[in-house]
This record gives C-alpha cells, sequence and structure tokens, in this order.
C-alpha cells in the first residue's frame, strides 16, 4: 500500500517545523521518510520501526506522522513506545508529532500517556497544530 499525500505532507510539516524552529547548522543531520528520499538517507531504524523525521545533533529529534485513521492503531502505540525509550536515553531529546488538527487532542493524550508509563521525563513533547487532514 502507498503512502497516502496527506501522510506525505504531514511528514513535510514535520520538517518545516525542524527548519523554523532549529538553528541551521543542525538542519544538515535532518533525515525524512519520503518516497523521493534517496537510499542511505533514510531515517534509521529504532526499536524495529522507522521515524518519518530523525534529526541528531547537539540534540535528538524524532517525528512522527499520522493520519485520522492510524493514530488509534495499537501499530502506533508500539512506534511511539520505542521512539520515547530511544529518546528517553538521550541528554536532550524531542519528539514531535503531526496529525491533522481534529486529531491533535488524541495524539496528545496518547503520547502524554505513554510518557508517564514509561516514566520519560526528558523528552519535550512537540505536537503541530492546524494541519489538514483526513
Amino acid at each position: 500500500m502507498g503512502v497516502s499525500d496527506i501522510h506525505i505532507n504531514l511528514v513535510k510539516e514535520l520538517g518545516i517545523w525542524v527548519k523554523q524552529n532549529c538553528l541551521p547548522s543542525e538542519h544538515h543531520s535532518m533525515l525524512l521518510d519520503l518516497p523521493e528520499t534517496t537510499l542511505g538517507n533514510n531515517p534509521p531504524i529504532i526499536g524495529g520501526f522507522i521515524p518519518d523525521l530523525y534529526m541528531k545533533s547537539n540534540r535528538v529529534i524524532i517525528g512522527e506522522a499520522k493520519t485520522a485513521g492510524d493514530l488509534e492503531r495499537q501499530h502506533t502505540k508500539d512506534q511511539l513506545s520505542a521512539y520515547i525509550k530511544h529518546l528517553n536515553q538521550q541528554h536532550e531529546s524531542i519528539l514531535i508529532i503531526a496529525v491533522p488538527w481534529y486529531r491533535v487532542p488524541l495524539a496528545k493524550s496518547i503520547v502524554r500517556n505513554l510518557l508517564k508509563r514509561l516514566d520519560a521525563t526528558r523528552i519535550t513533547a512537540v505536537f503541530l497544530e492546524k494541519l489538514p487532514g483526513q
């Protein structure tokens, strides 16, 4: 099954956030999982999953984009758990979540519950607001 245009646009929004909120010197280490990404420039596998965005410079940033229908699946919770465990081992880390605007409250609830359950106190969670999608 191919990646939907909605998912691709959400992944691109993750990259835009990094470019707007991180130092230009960090941008070179940003890896995005997009159809046009060349082999070898994909994000690394973390806990058996490939995040939509990965950046490691003086901090580690993982970004995950989810369409409305994917957010409540067990696969998503397993992915996010793996990413949170990885980020919690870093000195400074950020988890960015991109979902359609009307799913942000649910995304916040899922991520905050996982952060609490996994005792992940070092992670800053960022939720992109006002994004379109279905």
